[in-house]
């Protein structure tokens, strides 16, 4: 079973790095493990040059994300979440935090990268879909504006 599960897991990233090639700036993957999700989605974020803005569901059982999000503000990558559950964890991989229940899973990157669920991830299920878009700017501009008028109505954590 752990065999299966690391074969898939490998398939997803390969899976990741062929949608990086030339002319293909988005990939839409499915994992059958909601941890294998936060896995890629870290990897992303520790990638991350200047901003991390998120729509998060960070909770306490998310480890894997809360370092990644750390590393990238050691790293001088300013990190903006409103997070749908009220974890004080997260607070300190942050520059910034609020929670708002917003029903979102959406990662902006840079400005122009985008690591959104698809699935709930809340839900257990057989597999969960996912989308990352490497350099899609006005999706990330959608985001980000839909994250400013929200951002307002956050609770400081």
């Amino acid at each position: 079973a752990i065999e299966e599960k690391a074969t898939e897991f490998s398939s997803s990233l390969l899976a990741l790095e062929r949608s990086k090639g030339i002319g293909s700036g988005e990939a839409v993957m499915k994992v059958k493990d909601a941890r294998d999700f936060e896995k890629i989605l870290s990897q992303e974020i520790e990638k991350a040059k200047n901003s991390v803005v998120a729509f998060a569901e960070i909770s306490d059982r998310h480890n894997v994300l809360k370092d990644a999000i750390a590393k990238a503000k050691q790293n001088n990558v300013s990190v903006k979440l409103l997070n749908a559950f009220p974890d004080a964890t997260v607070k300190k991989g942050t520059n910034e935090l609020k929670h708002l229940e917003h029903g979102l899973n959406a990662f902006i990157i840079d400005g122009k990268k985008v690591v959104m669920a698809l699935s709930d991830f809340k839900k257990e299920t057989p597999e969960y879909h996912f989308a990352i878009w490497h350099e899609n700017k006005p999706v990330a501009d959608a985001l980000g504006h839909y994250f400013e008028k929200l951002w307002p109505q956050g609770k400081k954590i």
